[in-house]
């Protein structure tokens, strides 16, 4: 009989937020093939719905999913505390009857969860994919941008000292810490919040591209929408910095609805803003761009967006910070450079202007972890926890 494993995630495809999302739909995806294992439902948060105790469900590849409202709340991200999610999460644990629950982010869900878990001896494990667990923000960089993560060995700063003996009481209570980077490993580490964690880097789905369309001007694109820790505000910039007449800008804001336009320019530089992109609609915007820049000012654990536009053939130029261009070889798909100053990624614009048709060339590719490769890493994982407890049963 196939093990079951239920998916928590504050969201999930078709209203996904975030990498995250789109990771866990690809773990389903294999999961679904898999001859020990099967994926018996996800709960993730109704986004947008203020409605308290509104609910809605769907199925995804066959699996159900159940979607709980979480109305909007002072300070919502830093609440660990959510005692609405209690029953509707017990409802559907009690519905599909999991061995494992596997949980990802679950910023606007609540602690209560993990305890429910606990409570009826089912397994689980925790995959960080952002600083809800060690910082007040989930980029773990204060509004002026500098890193600002928990010290729990000194139990500081004083202030969140409550929802840090929580989050370290919680932590605990997972049978696996799992991360998606070495770099985002570090982080957590460095804060003392655990000491073992496990890497399990995203693998990356090949996308569906038709033939790239040509362009006369060199055509860069920015997904990280309108959000200064995404870096927007360093790479308009750049290029208000100087004329950059031979390239063009495509920008999506996800604050915005599908469908949503506007033109614009950056001095010499034409620019376009569109709306929310669905992760069906992103090969499109790939197939139409040369360069994909990836500016962050905050030390992103992964980053899905530099690692699918290469595989699309576009050039990356991305922030050193954090993980966003570990695959990077400089000169054959990318460059990398620093966020200190603006200097580097002028440079790199300078570059695109000066020889324009090196960037409108395909990319020479280079391996990157799949997301069978991950999912097979993932299997052994929860081959090795639910052995764990069976032992631990009898």
């Amino acid at each position: 009989m196939k093990k079951r494993i239920l998916f928590v995630n504050v969201s999930f495809p078709p209203q996904s937020r975030g990498g995250a999302s789109r990771v866990i739909e690809s773990n389903i995806n294999c999961m679904i093939n898999d001859n020990n294992y099967e994926p018996c439902g996800v709960f993730c948060t109704l986004i947008g719905n203020q409605s308290p105790n509104r609910h809605e469900t769907w199925v995804h590849s066959g699996v159900p999913v159940f979607a709980a409202a979480s109305p909007l709340r002072t300070n919502m991200e830093l609440l660990v505390h959510r005692e609405d999610m209690k029953a509707p999460f017990t409802g559907f644990l009690d519905r599909v009857q999991p061995d494992l629950v596997h949980f990802h982010c679950i910023q606007r869900m609540g602690l209560e969860m993990v305890d429910i878990v606990k409570s009826r001896g089912i397994p689980s494990i925790i995959t960080m994919h952002d600083g809800w667990w060690v910082a007040d923000h989930l980029f773990i960089v204060d509004d002026d941008l500098r890193l600002s993560i928990y010290d729990y060995r000194n139990n500081l700063p004083v202030a969140p000292r409550r929802r840090m003996a929580a989050l370290k009481s919680a932590i605990a209570k997972f049978d696996r810490v799992l991360t998606v980077s070495q770099n985002f490993s570090e982080i957590i580490k460095s804060t003392g919040l655990c000491d073992e964690i496990v890497i399990n880097e995203n693998g990356v789905s090949p996308l569906k591209l038709r033939e790239k369309t040509a362009a006369d001007k060199v055509r860069v694109l920015y997904m990280g929408g309108i959000d200064k820790r995404k870096g927007y505000h360093f790479l308009r910039a750049a290029f208000l910095a100087e004329q950059f007449p031979n390239v063009e800008v495509t920008m999506v804001d996800h604050s915005r609805r599908t469908g949503f336009s506007r033109t614009g320019r950056w001095n010499a530089t034409d620019t376009r803003t569109v709306g929310y992109v669905s992760a069906d609609k992103v090969a499109e915007f790939y197939q139409n761009a040369d360069v994909v820049i990836v500016p962050s000012l905050w030390p992103e654990s992964f980053n899905l967006v530099s690692r699918e536009a290469s595989l699309c053939g576009c050039w990356v130029f991305a922030s050193s910070l954090g993980a966003t261009g570990n695959h990077i070889v400089p000169g054959l798909n990318g460059y990398t450079f620093s966020t200190d100053r603006l200097d580097e990624l002028i440079e790199l614009l300078r570059e695109l202007e000066r020889n324009p048709e090196k960037f409108k060339t395909l990319v020479k590719p280079v391996p990157l972890r799949t997301v069978e490769d991950q999912y097979q890493e993932l299997r052994s994982m929860y081959d090795q926890v639910i052995a764990i407890h069976g032992h631990a049963q009898t």
